[in-house]
């Protein structure tokens, strides 16, 4: 006997239909192959994106650098500078004293606290970093318990001045007297007082087009070059730990990548500005001991 459903009126509808188990699972399995394949597209395509507006941050910034030399008598902003200032407060020493980093010096150029931060996510805390209502005001982006306020950077200083890698990625290179961005002190040695700097002189640069001046790091500078991606291969550090509240770091360890230095954060990559002001990407591992030293080689 035929069955027949109906309706409340009671008029009939016909024979049930509806979606076999099988024809059910199959189409589970087109949706998850077509999730599978488009997922790492549509990743890869958020990706670029942040990679073009870190790309924009650090051109910016780089050019900023640059109008600060032209305004200075041809002098490099310095990395920080310490001050006492009343009014200023910094989490690390309280009210009145405080380091002005270059992310604070460049400002007047830039306009925008923001501008340092890779919109990847991943940033450390300027936990010395002096702010106050007025030059500096507070980066509204930071919430952390321990640092509210004060400013933020993903992006690292190239003060390199030791070379315990170099030679092994370049058997070439002299790594006698080469420096990053850092002057000499009286004693003609790369300087070491980060409260009062020897400024660097913007002729000292030799390759401005070829030397990194700032890049995707974990930290607000570096100043030894087994944590360049060069470096950072050739010890082939493999800790996949998550580094979380130190200082209000907050990055994440990659194969092969060392936390405290150069961080691949854009299609295994990263974003550097250079000295002549321009910035690029690059793949993590292809630079050379010459692209960290403002002397020719």
């Amino acid at each position: 006997m035929k069955q027949t459903l109906s309706r409340p009126n009671g008029i009939a509808t016909g024979k049930a239909s509806g979606f076999t188990l099988i024809e059910l699972l199959v189409v589970i399995a087109i949706i998850a192959i077509l999730a599978a394949i488009l997922f790492p597209v549509f990743a890869q395509a958020r990706d670029k994106a942040r990679q073009a507006s870190c790309l924009s941050n650090m051109k910016q910034i780089g050019n900023s650098a640059r109008m600060y030399a032209q305004d200075y008598d041809e002098t490099w902003v310095p990395f920080s500078y310490q001050s006492y200032v009343v009014g200023t407060s910094s989490p690390a020493w309280g009210a009145g004293w405080g380091m002005y980093y270059y992310t604070m010096t460049l400002q007047p150029y830039v306009k925008n606290i923001g501008l340092f931060v890779c919109p990847s996510g991943e940033w450390s805390t300027l936990q010395y970093g002096a702010w106050q209502n007025a030059t500096t005001p507070p980066d509204p982006g930071n919430t952390d318990a321990n640092y509210t306020g004060s400013w933020r950077t993903s992006y690292q200083w190239n003060n390199v001045g030791t070379w315990s890698q170099a030679v092994t990625a370049d058997s070439a290179f002299k790594t006698s007297g080469k420096r990053g961005f850092i002057g000499l002190n009286a004693t003609g040695t790369p300087e070491s007082n980060y409260q009062n700097p020897t400024l660097l002189s913007d002729a000292e640069i030799e390759d401005p087009s070829g030397t990194i001046w700032i890049f995707e790091g974990a930290w607000p500078d570096m100043n030894n070059d087994q944590n360049s991606d060069y470096g950072c291969v050739i010890r082939n550090r493999t800790s996949s730990t998550e580094y979380t509240g130190l200082q209000g770091l907050k990055v994440k360890g990659y194969a092969n990548k060392d936390w405290g230095g150069v961080r691949a954060r854009h299609n295994d990559g990263f974003v550097a500005a250079y000295a002549d002001g321009h910035a690029k990407w690059s793949k993590f591992g292809s630079t050379k001991p010459a692209n960290w030293s403002i002397q020719a080689d």
